[in-house]
């Protein structure tokens, strides 16, 4: 065996072995965080008392359903109402744990968590359903325009 090949077996071993670890060293944070983000969510402090949190959600659904309504096309209309809801319904998590002692106040966020959903399809079929009819008028409308 030549000092060459030799170097070239220790180089390549060499080369793997960082390469693993680089590998393990990745996986190993992205399994860390990802598993922290679904068993130990950050509590956002602004979620402090569970009823006016959960006004708060409904307050932004109300939001969210106005500003989704002001603009054209599926896609843009369920962008507008998820941006609608933030900042409040990312603290959801904080405002579920809040109420953990308070039942009733718990089957209301669940309800409000169901319209939130209900909402967002109603979004989605209503901009489906208008879209042919805001073309159609705003075809006529132009036909009007040039005559």
């Amino acid at each position: 065996m030549t000092e060459a090949s030799r170097a070239e077996r220790v180089g390549r071993r060499v080369g793997l072995a960082v390469f693993g670890i680089v590998v393990v060293v990745f996986c190993t944070v992205s399994s860390v965080q990802i598993l922290r983000q679904v068993f130990w969510p950050e509590i956002a402090s602004e979620a402090a008392a569970c009823r006016p949190g959960i006004v708060r959600l409904s307050d932004a659904l109300d939001r969210a359903r106005k500003s989704a309504s002001a603009v054209q096309g599926e896609r843009a209309a369920i962008d507008a109402f998820r941006r609608g809801l933030e900042p409040e319904w990312a603290q959801l998590s904080g405002i579920r744990s809040q109420c953990a002692s308070d039942p009733e106040a718990l089957k209301t966020l669940e309800k409000v968590k169901v319209l939130r959903f209900a909402e967002e399809r109603h979004v989605r079929l209503q901009a489906i359903g208008l879209a042919p009819k805001r073309r159609a008028a705003a075809a006529s409308v132009e036909r009007l325009r040039t005559k």
